[in-house]
């Protein structure tokens, strides 16, 4: 099988010729694999790392500000660089609304994802008019992938999928949103229906673009408690998910940390694949336990601990690939894979022995 084809079988309930590797890798690790800063960092190194590594690959493409850009010229932000150090950057970014600017910053580091200082969000009753003029200009746009998507496709081959991301939207800070979502339970409930239905004509585009997939899930019980998750972020994504199988393409479920309690809801969902099951320390997620409860109803991903892919020994790496593929290996509708993203660090030689290991012990005898 082709790895494209593996991960297809998966995401099916099926088994496979063996288990796809599948480490969870976007533009931060695909720099420090291909040796570029992380803001250089696009598609194109995922796909350099694809070559090194030899993974069986889901790229996560972050073209989605150029096509706003393309489609919407009033959603252009003028941004400027205010501060600079020897590997950082604070990036401050502004758009001009009818109703008075949005502002926010980002630091900007070499070796790791932008982080927000101030978010264009911080208050949904004072930006009310804000916000939805944005997404009112977002929904009218014409937006085209398809010239990108062929020329991922183009350099990816049969070598995995492609999967687009959810949307874009005007975030607040964790701690903000959270405050909100009490003070004005209804206004956010509107807001993230408004931003849902404003996505639709850039899901569109990637759909007709080609994608196989699309990304989206749930901030996790780190960020809500399960009755937040429940009432705000469910409904939501149950919309969304139905958006995209309408579409023809799939839902990747992405939900990091302590997901163990949220499991059956996040199935009934209906998404094609769940990540990242993240073990003890960092999540609370027995593989083999999900595998009985959920694996008959959606491909399962992830479970490999981060931090034996970091300091591990290979033989430590050899027996907690054995273990994810003993437990939901059986059957199929397993992609081995990480409990997160892979970071900056991680040494190459430790992800290229959880493929090799994966390789070893993940044939099914056909």
């Amino acid at each position: 099988m082709t790895p494209r084809e593996r991960l297809l079988a998966a995401i099916r309930l099926e088994e496979p010729d063996v288990v796809p590797v599948c480490p969870l890798i976007d533009n931060h690790y695909a720099a420090f694999v291909t040796g570029v800063k992380v803001p250089e960092a696009n598609w194109r190194h995922q796909i350099l790392a694809i070559e090194r590594i030899g993974h069986d690959a889901i790229i996560l493409p972050d073209n989605y500000d150029e096509t706003i850009n393309d489609g919407v010229p009033a959603l252009r932000w003028k941004n400027e660089i205010t501060e600079t150090g020897s590997n950082f950057r604070i990036i401050r970014s502004k758009l001009e609304t009818p109703y008075g600017p949005l502002l926010s910053e980002m630091s900007e580091r070499d070796d790791c994802s932008a982080w927000s200082i101030r978010s264009p969000i911080t208050s949904l009753e004072a930006d009310y008019e804000k916000i939805v003029w944005f997404y009112e200009q977002l929904a009218s746009g014409r937006y085209d992938l398809k010239g990108s998507y062929e020329d991922i496709r183009g350099r990816l081959h049969d070598r995995g999928l492609i999967c687009a991301r959810s949307g874009v939207g005007l975030g607040a800070g964790i701690e903000e949103t959270i405050i909100e979502l009490y003070r004005f339970p209804d206004l956010y409930k509107e807001i993230n229906a408004l931003a849902l239905d404003s996505n639709r004509p850039l899901l569109k585009a990637a759909f007709e673009a080609g994608a196989d997939l699309v990304f989206g899930g749930s901030n996790g019980t780190e960020t809500y408690s399960p009755r937040l998750i429940e009432e705000f972020e469910l409904p939501i994504t149950k919309a969304l998910i139905d958006i995209v199988h309408d579409g023809g393409a799939m839902f990747y479920f992405h939900c990091c940390g302590k997901s163990d309690g949220l499991l059956e809801r996040f199935a009934e969902l209906g998404p094609d694949l769940i990540e990242t099951l993240a073990p003890p320390p960092s999540g609370n997620v027995d593989l083999g336990d999900a595998k009985r409860r959920i694996g008959d109803k959606v491909c399962l991903k992830g479970n490999m601990n981060l931090s034996i892919l970091y300091n591990g020994t290979r033989d430590e790496i050899e027996k907690a690939v054995r273990d994810c593929i003993d437990k939901a290996g059986p059957g199929g509708g397993y992609i081995l894979g990480t409990e997160d993203a892979l970071q900056w660090g991680h040494p190459v030689d430790n992800i290229q022995a959880m493929v090799t290991m994966g390789r070893r012990y993940g044939a099914y005898a056909h």
